[in-house]
């Protein structure tokens, strides 16, 4: 039986019937998203969607600088990593004011 440690991370067998991958029945999406809504809330954590921590994600490691944007694109299942970019990463309030610092010395 395969474990899902063995499935590659952004593999097309890691689609969204990983329960049959295992052996075991499927989970249903909106299980998963109404459980984690209702932890977030009694955590008192903001109301986000659970498919946001996604894009969270894809946004942190590329604004990390540390991640390759093919690596990202890979964890995601993208075979186009300019695909990755334009939808899941985002551009942080900190981002710009680097971005504005850096023009203005240039500029200087």
């Amino acid at each position: 039986m395969a474990r899902l440690a063995d499935v590659p991370i952004g593999s097309r067998q890691r689609g969204t019937d990983v329960g049959a991958e295992l052996g075991v029945a499927p989970i249903d999406p909106g299980l998963v998203a109404d459980r984690f809504a209702r932890l977030a809330r009694e955590a008192g954590l903001p109301a986000i969607r659970f498919h946001d921590l996604r894009h969270t994600a894809a946004s942190l490691m590329h604004e990390s600088g540390e991640v390759q944007l093919r690596t990202i694109a890979s964890i995601l299942g993208h075979a186009d990593p300019s695909f990755t970019l334009r939808t899941y990463s985002h551009a942080s309030d900190e981002a710009k004011r680097q971005a504005s610092a850096t023009l203005a010395k240039l500029l200087a």
